[in-house]
This record gives structure tokens, C-alpha cells and sequence, in this order.
């Protein structure tokens, strides 16, 4: 039985870890002394918040002996995309950290975790937020990548968390405060393609927080969708699960993690203080309210859109939004009846307390006027503090405001007073069990006991020492040694991280024992239990009879190791010839797409009809290629890429059309021409392939009907029909009998490709995934083009297979966003659902894109089936010249995959754009 349900058998609530971010040493101790159990950290560089104050080195391993001895574990935010070039780097830094301490490391990856799991598996590793897992299968895919923790995607329901606990040993984070992305994170892309700025990389610009216009593109006609909620269209409001702690811990999750690692240390000790009260009054079996006073301090520290807790229960609607304030919101204070601009006053009637050096913001005309209060008056009399329905004239507020207009207190004076001075000074959380022994003619003996760490972390372990005096206890001529004497002096634990839970005393004669003795003896416990306790934590979670590198030590394969070792079938052997070319059409999902994928099956068996009949006398014109004479010829293999929901509408429809286009009547089976001369040649053939995908994210579809079309899609590979299936995440994989493995594809099973939501960013990502069984994988498209060039350079150096199993972007617009939140199916007029009947759905009533503040314009797709929106680039991509570059690299070998977007391109553009990329692949050979 596992750990969790024995506790919810034995009718034992366990309540779970509480995680707090600290950007800082100030916030690190304001979350010590607010009672978190653990905090994430990071150092100045490889986190995905870069622009936080963060630690140095020098600071690093002070701030994780400070949260040790205070009973808190370090969680180290190690969780961007690293470049190949970054790799030793990032191995340095993450050795550092074990060697000072650190107990876990927060990644996203694949290529440092890999490395990491081979060099120091004794370390655990967390999987952020940012490796897109929302389901169990998500889970086993990164507990077999050896991940210990796994922190979920925000979007997940109650009742889906809960599933995924049911279905796995391993420990499941989740985020309950905070900010929230509107998109899943890890699959946002939107920083990078306006500015360049990466959000997997740390340095998200926040596009989300800017104004948009939702457009409609029907024919001809293109207007604007009115709203009255606000132009804020992608920015969600705050994260508050506080009122669902016990549902929460019921549901199995082992760590709640608090968002803010650019937060202030009043933010963090507000909050944290608020979710340790309510956790500690649940370990205690009591059920407690959120008080209007607690939601107000969480509000007035930051919050946007007021706090929500939509996403827990299950909806993704209009709750969820902030679009008309995308920052912090405050509370509201109140309404103005009159203003002064010229003595900068304004006259307000309040609806909550308000004090001189608050913070208000008056929101008016679609302005925003505020200050810091400096002056109250109620009728002649100045005041230090106003309250709630009384009306005060407030200054000093410049602007002319208009009357009605709604006031927000957005900072407390006073709040902000109590939160700084709550952790000037740590108070002691760790329970320290204190025996003393006091015997005239002996040494007095005093024995000290604590966990290793704070609230549930306590069942890791203890810590226990024992300590004699100097010197003999004295038979007592005037004042014998009492109990009270003794407890008098072990209860002051002073600035120590300890409380005194439990003392006993033993006191045998008429013993003299000083006071400064006694207090003497409990200082030097503590401090010896102090040093016991931290050489204990560096050991904590290490695993029994792993001898670690040492932390300096450099892996004696450098960061030019080969990629990979094997060669899987289909993958062409070195040689003069290069590798057949690859071309990736990738149809996104709409209904004029799914028709235009069979026009562009038609016009290239038109285009590869003509070619082949010019294949007379073993001169070749290929398709879209010169004449080659004599000359061996390429394979051009285009893969179609569409929904695999839609291939099996009528899978025999697009098979039917990708034969005709693909294996021309002149050819036999193997698609060889008939011709004897041709046969001795063995000129190979284009051909088109069927590649069904499936949806970046399948959070929300029916698993079972999942399940049944991936068993008819293997049926189709048994016949021969399809080759392989292009998967979004490692998760997906689970659908295929044998995990779409590419080692088994040679028995009929079907082989599963990897698409750009993998986040592959380096050659040891690449090599992860390649050897995990993935047939190929598409690279990251951020990736710098210099990045690609060193990564297909040393997969050629090494691979047999050469540069074949690896895919680039080449031309098309790319998907910036999937988000949960539909902009288009949730209208800001009443309405709460998306329409009842397939033809009342929004979405199918034109072309949509958001429109932002300097014209640009971003395409979104919406999935109707299960209300889910995708957000495409505002520019289309043209990397061809690259893709010449590369091929004529003389150091190259094989030739990677080209992925081409399809949107609005018409068929005939999509067939001139192919035609253009088969020629780069056979002008390229040699």
C-alpha cells in the first residue's frame, strides 16, 4: 500500500510541505520566519527568473546553511533551456550546490538532467512546472527520466490532481498562490518571437500583461469583437487556493508551492504566514474559513484580478481573467464624490480603512491617478486613520478625476510595519527534547533531541547529543537544584532556530548547580545539535551505495561526446550519397487546412506524374529538381502532418491520395522503376508519407477514445500503411503498446517523432530523447541558427545515421501559446459558455487573431472539442538560407528534417514552397 493511502486509511490528514519562493536573503528569511518548510532559490544565472536579485556564489551556500539550520530544505531553480555551449557551466554551478547542500534541483532540460542522473544520481531532482506534465502518464515519463518530484502544469482541476496522485509513488507539487501564465508553461513562445526574449530561458518580457484586440475575419470583412471587460485579453488574475488546503492535502499532494521569486519579503512573509496558520490549524483537525482580514492582507501585499481558483475547479472561463487591470490591483477603498485639482485633493467615501502612508490608486477615464496618502480630514479635523463609510477629504492626489470613480488601496502603512518587523528576528520552529541528569558528587548530564527539519520533513530523521558538565555537581549548603530551576534556564532558546518542546529532569540528592552552568551546558547542546543536524542533512536523500563524482571534478567525457551511437531503420548509411531529404508539411488544425491537405496530395502527384514520365533513357528530372543525367538520385520524402483526429475521419482518403502522390504507377512495390537500366541503378523515389499528430496538449479528451484511435493507428502501421506519429509530449507515448519506440519499429509496431514541444535546445536534449526510442525530433525554434549549425555538426560527426533524425524549422508561422482560456469562445456580454449547438460555437464563425498594441497580428486557433485556443507568431519564418548553409557544410552528413507550417498558404503556395526546399536538398549533393 502506498505511503499516502496508508495515512488516509488510518484516517491521518497529512498535510503538505509548504514551499516559498526567496529572490533575496531578506525574503529568505522573511519565508524562515513565516514558517515555510521549504524555499527555492537560485544563483545569478540558468533560472526562469532572471531578473529576480537572486544569490551570487558567495551568498549561495550562506542562504542554504541559514534555511538548514533552520529546518528548511533548498530547492535550487536550475530550469531554463541551456545551449550546448552552456552545459559545463550549468554541471559546475549544480555542483556547487550539492557540495553546500542543496537537497533538490528544480530542472526542465532533458540534457542536464541526463547528464546530472549519470554524475550525481545521489541528488534529487524536481521536474518544473515548465516540462508541460499535467497527467500520470507525464509523471511515469519523468519518473523514468529520474525525476523524484514532479511539479504540475496550474491548469489541472482538483479532481485531476487527485488522479494523478492515485497513479504514482512519486511526490506531486503544485502551485496554490500566485501569479499564473496564461499559457502552459514551458510551451510559451510568445517573448521570443516578439523580442527575441525567452521565456525558457528566463527572460520573459510578459507579453501576456499587454492590451489586445480580439479581430474576426469572415470573407472580406474584418471588425473588431467588442468587449467591455477590458483589453487586457491574455492576462490571467492571481492564484489563491488557500480555501482549499484540505481538499488539497486529501487529494495526496506532497508540496504547495507559493509563486514570487521577484516578489518583496513583506509579500512573502504575509502570505506565508497566512497558509502556515491555516496548514497548522489543519494538522490540528480543524477546519478553518478564510476571514475577510486574511483576503484582504494576500490582496493588498499583490494581487490581480482580485485572486482566483478557477483552474481548480475545472474552469478555464472569463473567472479566470484580470483584463482589465494586468497588474496589481489592490483592494477596493472606496468612490470619489468630488475632486480638487488645484489643492490636489480628493474627496472620497470610503469602504475600508484607510490610513496616512497607504498607498491608493484612483481609476478614471482609463487613467490611473495615485500616490501615497499624505493628508486625511473629516469635516476640519486631520486624521491619522479613516474607516470604513466615512467620507474624508484624501490628498495628495494629482489629476483631475472624475466623480464615481473607484479608489483601490494598493499598499498598507501598517501591514507592511508588521510583516518587516515579523522577521527582523527568526523565532525558533524546530522542537528540541531536552533530559538533564543532576546527581551530587556526578557531572550533570544534559541529552538534546530534534528533527532534522520542520513540520512533515520531520519524518527524515533526528539528531541527538549528549553533553557533560566540567565540573561535579556539589552537595548544595544553601539552594538545593530544582525542576523549575532547570526549566527556567532550558526554555531560553534565544535567537537559536529551536523551541522547547519537551524537558525532563532528574534530580537524585541535594545538588548546587549554578544557573550559568545549566545555561552554559544548553548552549553548547544546541550548538553541537546544530552542527549534528547539518553534517545529517548533507547525507538526506542520498541513495545507499552511490558513491558520487567529486564536486570539482570534471566528467572525463567533455562536451563533445557523441550524440549517439546506433542506427535505427530508415536512416541511410555514410557515404558519398547523402540521406533522403526530408520535408515536414505540418497543417494546423482547421477545417480549411484538413481540405487543403488533400489539394496539396493531388497537385504533387500532378507535379511527380510529369517528373516521372521524363525519367526516359535514365535521365531524371525530379521533382522541382534539375535534370541529373547519369547521376544517382535523391529520395525527397515529404511527411503530411495533420490531426490524427482528422486522418481518422476517412483515413483511406489522404492514403489513397499520398500513394498516388508517392508511388507512381511506373513504379513497382518498393517504388524502383521498372525500367532494367534504372532497376540496376536503384534510382529511388519521392514519396509522401501520412504523419498523424496529436494535439500539443490532451489534457481534457477522452483517454479511452485516445487509447482506441492509437490502436487503430497501429493497425494502420501493421498494414504498412503509415510509417510513424508525431507526439507533443513524453507522456503520449503511453497511448502505443510499446511506447512508439523506434528500437521496435522494425516489427510493425508504430515509431513516434518528437515535435518541437519537446524544448530540445542542446545536442545532450537531443541525444536524450533520440535514445529514449523517439524516432526523430524537431529542435527547439528559438534555437539560435549557430546553435543549430553545432548540433547538427556533431550529430553528423558521430551518428551513423547523420543529421536524419533531426528536424529545424524552415518556413511558416510557429505556435506561440496553448492556453486553457479560449479569448474567442468567452465574450465579455453575460454569456458563460461558448454556445450550445456545433453551429453556435464562436469559434467556427470566422477567421480570429489578436491584434496588438503596434499592429501585429497573431493568428489563433481554437479546439472546439474541447474549448482549447492556440496562439500562432504575428510573423511567418523563412529559414531557408539556412537550410542551404547547412547542406553545404562539407562536414555534414545526412540531411535534416525542413518543418514547414501550414496556415493560410493556399495548396499551390504549400507546393511551390516543397518544390523550392527539394530543390536546396538535391542542389546540395555533392
Amino acid at each position: 500500500m502506498k505511503e499516502k493511502e496508508k495515512e488516509k486509511y488510518s484516517g491521518v490528514l497529512s498535510v503538505p510541505e509548504l514551499l516559498i519562493p526567496a529572490g533575496g536573503m531578506e525574503q529568505l528569511r522573511a519565508a524562515a520566519a513565516a514558517g515555510a518548510d521549504a524555499v527555492y532559490l537560485s544563483g545569478t544565472s540558468f533560472n526562469a527568473r532572471a531578473n529576480a536579485d537572486n544569490f551570487r556564489d558567495e551568498d549561495l551556500e550562506s542562504a542554504i546553511k541559514t534555511a538548514h539550520e533552520h529546518g528548511i530544505r533548498v530547492h535550487i531553480a536550475l530550469n531554463t533551456l541551456l545551449r550546448t555551449c552552456e552545459m559545463e557551466e550549468a554541471l559546475s554551478f549544480a555542483r556547487r550546490c550539492r557540495r553546500w547542500g542543496a537537497d533538490a534541483l528544480i530542472l526542465q532540460d532533458r540534457g542536464l538532467t541526463a547528464r546530472l542522473r549519470e554524475e550525481m544520481p545521489d541528488i534529487a531532482l524536481h521536474l518544473s512546472t515548465q516540462g508541460t506534465v499535467y497527467d500520470a502518464d507525464g509523471v511515469s515519463e519523468a519518473v523514468k527520466a529520474g525525476f523524484q518530484r514532479v511539479i504540475l502544469s496550474r491548469e489541472l482541476s482538483l479532481e485531476e490532481i487527485a488522479a494523478v496522485c492515485r497513479q504514482t509513488d512519486a511526490e506531486i507539487e503544485i502551485f496554490v498562490h500566485g501569479a499564473v501564465c496564461i499559457s502552459y508553461s514551458g510551451q510559451c513562445h510568445m517573448s521570443y518571437a516578439i523580442g527575441g526574449r525567452s521565456g525558457n530561458r528566463g527572460t520573459c518580457a510578459q507579453p501576456c500583461r499587454l492590451p489586445y484586440a480580439l479581430m474576426r475575419q469572415s470573407g472580406s470583412l474584418c471588425e473588431e469583437i467588442s468587449r467591455t471587460d477590458g483589453k487586457y485579453l491574455l492576462s490571467p488574475a492571481d492564484m489563491c487556493l488557500l480555501s482549499h488546503l484540505k481538499e488539497i492535502a486529501e487529494a495526496g499532494v506532497a508540496s504547495l508551492k507559493i509563486e514570487g521569486r521577484m516578489k518583496s519579503p513583506e509579500y512573502v512573509s504575509v502570505v506565508t504566514g497566512i497558509y502556515r496558520n491555516h496548514l497548522d490549524r489543519l494538522a490540528a483537525g480543524e477546519f478553518p474559513s478564510v476571514t475577510k482580514e486574511e483576503y484582504e492582507d494576500l490582496c493588498t501585499v499583490f494581487n490581480r484580478g482580485g485572486m482566483t481558483d478557477s483552474y481548480l475547479r475545472g474552469d478555464s472561463g472569463s473567472a479566470l481573467m484580470s483584463c482589465d487591470v494586468p497588474k496589481h490591483r489592490g483592494i477596493p477603498a472606496g468612490r470619489v464624490i468630488s475632486c480638487n485639482p488645484k489643492k490636489r485633493h480628493v474627496v472620497v467615501r470610503l469602504s475600508t480603512t484607510l490610513s496616512v502612508g497607504d498607498g491608493i490608486e484612483i481609476r478614471s477615464g482609463g487613467k490611473h491617478f495615485g500616490n501615497v496618502v499624505t493628508y486625511l480630514n473629516k469635516r476640519g479635523d486631520v486624521l491619522r486613520t479613516a474607516h470604513a463609510e466615512e467620507t474624508v477629504t484624501v490628498g495628495d492626489i494629482e489629476g483631475n478625476i472624475r466623480p464615481g470613480s473607484e479608489v483601490f488601496k494598493i499598499s498598507d502603512r501598517e501591514l507592511k510595519k508588521r510583516a518587516v518587523q515579523a522577521y527582523q528576528k527568526i523565532p525558533g520552529r524546530i522542537p528540541a527534547d531536552i533530559e538533564v541528569s543532576a546527581e551530587e558528587g556526578k557531572h550533570v548530564l544534559l541529552r538534546a533531541a530534534a528533527p532534522l527539519w520542520r513540520g512533515k520533513n520531520g519524518k527524515s530523521g533526528i539528531a541527538v547529543v549528549e553533553i557533560k558538565s566540567d565540573t561535579e555537581a556539589e552537595h548544595a549548603q544553601k539552594k538545593v537544584l530544582r525542576e523549575t530551576d532547570v526549566l527556567r534556564q532550558m526554555e531560553k532558546m534565544g535567537e537559536t532556530p529551536y523551541f522547547l518542546n519537551r524537558c525532563d529532569v532528574s534530580i537524585e540528592g541535594a545538588p548546587m548547580v549554578p544557573s550559568s552552568s545549566l545555561n552554559a551546558l544548553r548552549r553548547r547542546a544546541l550548538k553541537m545539535l546544530t552542527e549534528l543536524r547539518l553534517q545529517k542533512m548533507q547525507k538526506i536523500g542520498r541513495k545507499d551505495g552511490i558513491q558520487p563524482a567529486s564536486p570539482e571534478a570534471v566528467p572525463a567525457d567533455d562536451i563533445r561526446r557523441p550524440i549517439r551511437k546506433r542506427n535505427i531503420a530508415g536512416t541511410e548509411k555514410p557515404g558519398k550519397m547523402r540521406a533522403a531529404g526530408r520535408i515536414s508539411l505540418y497543417f494546423f488544425d482547421t477545417d480549411e487546412n484538413e481540405t487543403k491537405a488533400l489539394n496539396v496530395l493531388n497537385l504533387l502527384g500532378e507535379r511527380m506524374g510529369k517528373d516521372e514520365k521524363q525519367n526516359k533513357n535514365c535521365g531524371e528530372k525530379r521533382f522541382g529538381g534539375p535534370e541529373r543525367g547519369e547521376l544517382e538520385a535523391v529520395s525527397t520524402v515529404i511527411d503530411i502532418m495533420i490531426p490524427w483526429r482528422r486522418f481518422l475521419k476517412n483515413p483511406e482518403l489522404f492514403l489513397k491520395a499520398a500513394h498516388s502522390s508517392g508511388r507512381p504507377e511506373e513504379c513497382d512495390g518498393n517504388g524502383l522503376l521498372c525500367d532494367e537500366v534504372s532497376r540496376e541503378r536503384k534510382i529511388r523515389k519521392s514519396r509522401v508519407r501520412i504523419i498523424p499528430y496529436l494535439p500539443a496538449i490532451t489534457k481534457g479528451y477522452d483517454h479511452a477514445a485516445l487509447r482506441r484511435d492509437a490502436a487503430r493507428l497501429e493497425e494502420l502501421k501493421r498494414a504498412g500503411r503509415i510509417d510513424a506519429v508525431l507526439i507533443a509530449q513524453a507522456g503520449q507515448r503511453s497511448l502505443f503498446s510499446d511506447g512508439g519506440s523506434a528500437s521496435c519499429s522494425g516489427d510493425g509496431n508504430i515509431v513516434c517523432f518528437g515535435d518541437e514541444n519537446f524544448n530540445v535546445f542542446n545536442m545532450f536534449s537531443a541525444a536524450d530523447v533520440l535514445d529514449s526510442g523517439i524516432g526523430r525530433i524537431m529542435l527547439s525554434n528559438e534555437l539560435p541558427d549557430e546553435d543549430i549549425t553545432e548540433i547538427l555538426s556533431d550529430c553528423s560527426a558521430e551518428n551513423p545515421g547523420g543529421m536524419s533524425e533531426l528536424e529545424i524549422l524552415v518556413y511558416g508561422r510557429i505556435p506561440v501559446m496553448y492556453t486553457e482560456h479560449c479569448t474567442v469562445g468567452m465574450p465579455s456580454d453575460g454569456r458563460t459558455a461558448c454556445g450550445d449547438g456545433e453551429k453556435k460555437y464562436y469559434c467556427r464563425q470566422g477567421d480570429y487573431f489578436l491584434r496588438d498594441r503596434k499592429g501585429a497580428d497573431f493568428p489563433l486557433i481554437c479546439d472546439s472539442s474541447v474549448c482549447r485556443m492556440e496562439v500562432l507568431s504575428h510573423r511567418v519564418y523563412d529559414k531557408r538560407d539556412l537550410l542551404r548553409r547547412i547542406l553545404k557544410a562539407t562536414n555534414l552528413r545526412g540531411m535534416p528534417a525542413a518543418r514547414v507550417y501550414i496556415y493560410n498558404e493556399s495548396a499551390e503556395q504549400t507546393v511551390a514552397i516543397a518544390e523550392s526546399l527539394t530543390r536546396i536538398y538535391e542542389n546540395g549533393v555533392e
